[in-house]
């Protein structure tokens, strides 16, 4: 109700009149859709109701007046289980709300779109439509490759204008002084209208692409019975979900209970445990993806050293129901420095069938397709697939149809458009390859909290981990004090006695402070004189009022060995953990959408006895926006890996300076001197 909400209040800032909702804003199933057709169908014998992917549309083609009908009607047709203003629609033709309160209504008229623009937007998926300029799918013809586009759907040639251009061509290369003395004239030596070989983007994705405009409007994200039945209407018998992970905050982006939504087989320890099932006339698998790994290692070895940390990590993220299954379809890969991509491409094209790309939004889903998509991957065979068969024949009726169209294949398709704007794919972009062998979608983004929510439009791109942050060790002194991130969040140990080392792999600004210093910049009350303290504050006016406390988290994870340094190399000291005096814990503590900071506290082993509880371990508080955002995990120990001063390149280094050679040479005239005499 809260999407449903969202999605007729942005509709009423945008037309100011009744409610509408244009492509991407609402989802609805189809039993409600069949209720709405036989509502109308018997209301308006003359009218047609069609269903155009994720939205519905109404038009009366005896009249123009107002569609309406009774509160009876509605009921008698079973759409009293639907909320206020569910279905709510827009076409080409018209604009119509389906309300269980009052009576569905015909609201505005707009303009029919040209059939020479691309039916759907290769870069978000979006139906293209010229109404509304900054929702997705909008074209206009004042864009060069709009135009060029279009000039090239229009120009048809017949077998007579190829005639006539063989000939133009061939008299353009004889003498012009020759024509004219045989009587005829040169031909017009004006080039003609160029026209466009790729598909143009609508203007919302060319904004984002060539003047990274992130003020563009996102879209209003699906939910996961959406996806549940865009897979639903897959062509395929055979289907494959990739997960995607972020690695900036892994594991924060999983999506829970995803196996059961879509009724995935997950093979246990059990030898004898089954590796697929059919349901409903389709096999379903799934892998996990971690994107951007390039953020947690240095080189591609690195990486594959933490695969079984990350699998840990994972396994506790699933809770009771990871403790027994299998995880060997756990990929880790990096679209930037191709880590790993050549060999998930491979397997794709070996799965064949149906990929889905599954993931919150900003997780890179999209970079990853582009790195992944089996592009030239065409088989010889000239057998004519299934799926490339429905795309001709079944699917240009998209009247009932959730899935956008199947294009025809090509060997370098256009990709989807890449930005850090939250939600860019508004519907699913799909590619077939391998001569139909299968196709790989690209979903929109599942909700994801985050501090974008909370931070000014202008800052939020400060928030994007997008390069690998080489982070400094900070201590929080004993006596009262504590981390603070911008002016979001508060990190407090909850002992003022202990010392903690925090490494924060985060794009923003951390310092150590006290802690009156750290909350009168969370509540606003300290004013920002310098231009550092401006650039550190990212947050809303409001935001200042709903900073509360998000839990205390304990660093229950026993690091000694990793940070004991020296005195546990077999080379150095060589001493044992029990003859240490001291235990270090430590862990990462999670920011949805960010980064991690990286918590370590030294603690003797005496103050653990005097405190008598052998359990004991160090605990902080953090303070942050609704009191949402944070988790926690294992240690990855980055600051050990990546962490510290990043060494500067051999360009860039400063070279011993030069001894000087004056004094030398005087001391070598004195000498020559005294031997000549």
């Amino acid at each position: 109700m809260k999407y449903l909400q969202s999605s007729i209040s942005r509709a009423q800032r945008i037309t100011g009149r009744c409610p509408l909702i244009c492509q991407s804003s609402r989802w609805l199933d189809r039993s409600s859709f069949k209720h709405a057709t036989a509502l109308f169908a018997s209301a308006h014998p003359l009218g047609r109701f069609s269903q155009h992917t994720s939205y519905y549309r109404i038009h009366d083609t005896s009249n123009s007046r107002p569609l309406t009908t009774s509160n009876a009607q509605i009921k008698q047709s079973g759409l009293q289980s639907l909320e206020p203003g569910l279905a709510v629609s827009r076409s080409a033709d018209s604009t119509a709300v389906f309300d269980s309160e009052s009576n569905i209504q015909h609201t505005t008229t707009v303009q029919v779109e040209p059939k020479e623009f691309p039916l759907v937007c290769p870069g978000c998926g979006a139906y293209s439509q010229t109404s509304i300029e900054d929702e997705p799918g909008y074209y206009t013809t004042e864009r060069n490759d709009v135009k060029l586009w279009v000039a090239k759907q229009q120009q048809v040639k017949s077998e007579e204008d190829k005639e006539t251009d063989l000939v133009t061509r061939s008299l353009g290369s004889v003498d012009p002084a020759l024509l004219q003395s045989l009587g005829i004239s040169a031909p017009d030596p004006t080039p003609k209208q160029r026209v466009a070989d790729t598909v143009p983007v609508c203007g919302r994705c060319h904004a984002l692409l060539y003047h990274n405009d992130l003020k563009q409007r996102s879209i209003i994200h699906p939910t996961i019975d959406t996806i549940r039945a865009f897979l639903d209407e897959s062509p395929h018998r055979r289907n494959h979900i990739y997960h995607v992970l972020d690695a900036a905050d892994f594991p924060m982006s999983l999506i829970p209970n995803i196996s059961s939504v879509f009724d995935i087989a997950v093979r246990s320890k059990n030898r004898r445990a089954k590796s697929h099932r059919w349901a409903g006339g389709q096999n379903i698998q799934m892998s996990f993806i971690i994107t951007r790994a390039d953020l947690i290692a240095h080189s591609k070895k690195d990486l594959d050293q933490m695969m079984p940390y990350l699998q840990d990590v994972l396994r506790d993220a699933l809770g009771r129901y990871g403790e027994n299954i299998r995880l060997g379809n756990v990929w880790c890969v990096s679209a930037r420095q191709a880590w790993w991509t050549k060999q998930l491409k491979d397997e794709i094209y070996q799965n064949g069938g149906g990929g889905w790309l599954v993931g919150k939004v900003n997780v890179g889903k999209s970079q990853l397709y582009e790195a992944v998509f089996p592009k030239g991957y065409k088989e010889n065979s000239h057998k004519t697939n299934e799926t490339q068969q429905e795309s001709k024949e079944v699917e240009l009726d998209i009247s009932h149809q959730l899935l956008p169209p199947l294009p025809e294949e090509e060997k370098y398709p256009p990709m989807p458009t890449v930005s850090q704007l939250p939600g860019t794919t508004a519907l699913p972009v799909r590619n077939l390859y391998g001569n139909g062998r299968g196709e790989l979608v690209d979903l929109p983004g599942l909700p994801r909290d985050g501090l974008y929510e909370a931070v000014n439009p202008e800052t939020a791109p400060y928030l994007y981990h997008a390069r690998r942050i080489s982070a400094e060790q900070i201590t929080i002194l004993p006596g009262g004090h504590s981390l603070l991130i911008s002016n979001l969040i508060q990190i407090k140990p909850t002992d003022p006695s202990l010392t903690i080392l925090a490494a924060a792999f985060v794009p923003m600004r951390c310092s150590a402070r006290s802690n009156d210093s750290a909350t009168s910049i969370l509540n606003q009350t300290q004013p920002a004189t310098t231009a550092e303290n401006i650039a550190r504050n990212l947050a809303r006016s409001e935001i200042a009022n709903t900073i509360t406390s998000a839990g205390t988290f304990k660093l229950a994870y026993n690091v000694t060995k990793e940070r004991s340094g020296p005195l546990m190399r077999h080379d150095a000291a060589s001493l044992s953990l029990s003859t240490l005096p001291f235990v270090i814990f430590g862990a990462d503590l999670l920011i949805e959408g960010v980064g991690w900071v990286e918590l370590s506290c030294q603690v003797r082993k005496r103050y653990i006895e005097e405190l008598g509880d052998p359990d004991w371990r160090p605990e902080v508080e953090v303070f942050s926006p609704y009191g949402k955002y944070i988790g926690i995990r294992r240690p990855m120990n980055a600051y050990l890996h990546i962490g510290g001063a990043r060494p500067k390149p051999k360009s860039q280094r400063t070279q011993r300076p030069r001894r000087s050679m004056k004094g030398v040479k005087k001391e070598q005239k004195r000498l020559a001197r005294i031997e000549s005499k």
